[in-house]
């Protein structure tokens, strides 16, 4: 994986632009170290929480670490 890059580029400030939006930003690298397990479950717990079109339900994730049958089993259906 490439290297994280610690610097991070924002829009500049903008008249009427809340500060969340202004600040977002859509990494091209990761740091090539794992995410905590915790961490992953409190994602996945956020986003089963989200809001969903015509309430439709439940939300379904499938995961896996790097290495593991399941991460073979969705890396190979990946578009390149």
């Amino acid at each position: 994986m490439a290297k994280f890059e610690e610097k991070q580029k924002f829009l500049p400030a903008e008249a009427g632009l809340a500060e969340v939006i202004g600040r977002r930003w859509s990494p091209r690298a990761f740091a090539d170290k794992a995410v905590p397990k915790e961490d992953l479950r409190k994602l996945f717990e956020a986003a089963r929480r989200a809001p969903l079109s015509y309430n439709e339900k439940p939300w379904r994730f499938i995961w896996g670490g790097e290495g593991g049958a399941t991460y073979q089993r969705v890396f190979v259906k990946l578009v390149e």
